[in-house]
């Protein structure tokens, strides 16, 4: 699902919502399920879940590291405290890598970057990406391929200048290395989470779009291309979606 607030993108996958008892027309509390948050310890000392609909004290996941990119449920109660998440449930912890940023000389198309990819050959058969400014810099995805075997994998995510004029356009290229295979079995779907972490990239590169007296937002444009094989088994880089994404950042000045 992709929602449009004041020009910027809010991606969600794989989340589901319930909602239930009401208070007068509205809602008095929100469960999500699955959904993609960020740990932060603010300067306060208060643990706090960065999530897609907006940040929550959760005083249940102090444990965790400032930064740690999890799987959860939680609930939120509007009306007693709309400002907690409680009966929290980590489902999964989120491996984490920096994006990489590449330089050349001039703009690489698809097939000049399928020439530099090395080992990093591993077809990938579905994309679905996410990301909000309340995440930090933090790119969540959930991928997939096709397999007969537990493989173990790697990813990268490579930005490259999409256009030789426009600063803060990119082009980027998610590709897979397979580590290791585990057992035998029937061919299935590998699903897998990854995030990059993509802060410096947008402070570095992207343009200010909202300014306040404390922070700015800033925005850096991606086209998105994964690897994957064709009906003719070759390798190619497909675009995962003909939107130009916006990540988006809120950076204390």
């Amino acid at each position: 699902m992709i929602i449009m607030k004041h020009g910027l993108i809010f991606l969600c996958t794989g989340a589901l919502i319930l909602m239930t008892g009401c208070l007068g027309d509205g809602v008095s509390e929100e469960t999500r399920y699955g959904e993609e948050v960020v740990i932060r310890h603010a300067k306060d000392g208060t643990t706090e879940l960065h999530a897609t609909l907006g940040t929550y004290n959760a005083s249940d996941l102090s444990d965790y590291n400032d930064g740690d990119c999890l799987i959860a449920n939680y609930t939120v109660d509007y009306t007693t405290n709309p400002y907690t998440a409680k009966k929290i449930t980590v489902q999964q912890s989120v491996k984490q890598k920096e994006a990489v940023l590449m330089y050349s000389d001039s703009v690489m198309s698809p097939s000049d970057v399928l020439n530099t990819i090395g080992e990093f050959n591993y077809p990938i058969s579905y994309v679905s990406p996410s990301h909000v400014p309340n995440f930090g810099g933090k790119f969540f995805f959930y991928i997939q391929h096709s397999a007969d075997k537990l493989v173990d994998i790697e990813y990268q995510l490579a930005f490259y200048r999409a256009d030789s004029v426009a600063s803060n356009v990119y082009n980027v290229y998610l590709t897979a290395r397979k580590l290791q295979e585990e057992g035998v079995g029937e061919p299935k779907e590998i699903a897998n989470r990854q995030v990059f972490d993509v802060k410096y990239l947008i402070l570095e590169y992207g343009e200010p779009i909202l300014s306040a007296e404390n922070y700015e937002m800033k925005d850096l444009k991606i086209n998105l291309y994964y690897l994957t094989r064709q009906e003719n088994e070759e390798l190619a880089f497909v675009r995962q979606n003909t939107t130009t994404y916006d990540l988006a950042l809120f950076a204390d000045k």
